[in-house]
């Protein structure tokens, strides 16, 4: 994995064994966090995460580093609908009302 990202969010169904492969990938360079939905990311300081190696669901507070920009690696599973990852991206981007709007931001990667 080669990047300069801050965090990486994996999208996906925690059962999926291809999603938790990407999890193991990110791990091994960045804070990751493991989520199925936009909604478990509850504000721009926490997001319900889970740890498929213990198997639970757990809080994490500031998870967005506190600098500007920020750089997210977003990555989803094979089999994970496009609208989950989009509803991830639609949720980061509007912290960051200053910079691309959701739409700008997929549009480049669609």
């Amino acid at each position: 994995l080669n990047t300069d990202a801050d965090l990486a969010i994996v999208v996906g169904g925690y059962n999926s064994s291809n999603t938790s492969h990407l999890v193991e990938l990110c791990e091994k360079q960045l804070p990751t966090y493991f989520i199925d939905s936009a909604e478990r990311i509850i504000s721009q300081d926490k997001i319900f995460h889970y740890n498929f190696h213990n198997k639970v669901e757990k809080q994490t507070d500031k998870f967005l580093p506190q600098k500007n920009p920020v750089k997210i690696l977003i990555t989803s599973g094979a089999s994970c609908p496009d609208a989950l990852v989009e509803g991830v991206i639609n949720k980061l981007v509007s912290y960051f009302p200053e910079y691309k709007t959701a739409e700008e931001t997929i549009a480049e990667f669609v």
